[in-house]
């Protein structure tokens, strides 16, 4: 999953195809990013203890987890580029 469908999906969005799915659609090339090997995201970071983790894991047990994605500089979270 790429960072724009993960930023989609907190948004409570259904996420949309990815660039390289869109691409092999119509038959594009598509070239994962080499930073980043096609995530869109180079470090993520949980943002909670492990103690506040638990606590969020007991009460709402539904949440998403509170991750911290960097986004890719080079592809800027789309994970690769298409050439056409």
């Amino acid at each position: 999953m790429t960072l724009d469908q993960i930023e989609e999906l907190r948004r409570g969005e259904r996420p949309s195809l990815s660039l390289e799915q869109a691409a092999r659609n119509v038959r594009l090339p598509f070239h994962r990013c080499q930073e980043c090997k096609g995530n869109g995201w180079t470090k993520a970071t949980l943002i909670l203890s492990p103690h506040a983790l638990n606590v969020l894991a007991v009460h709402c047990p539904n949440e998403p987890l509170p991750i911290q994605y960097d986004r890719c500089p080079v592809c800027r979270g789309s994970g690769g580029f298409v050439n056409g």
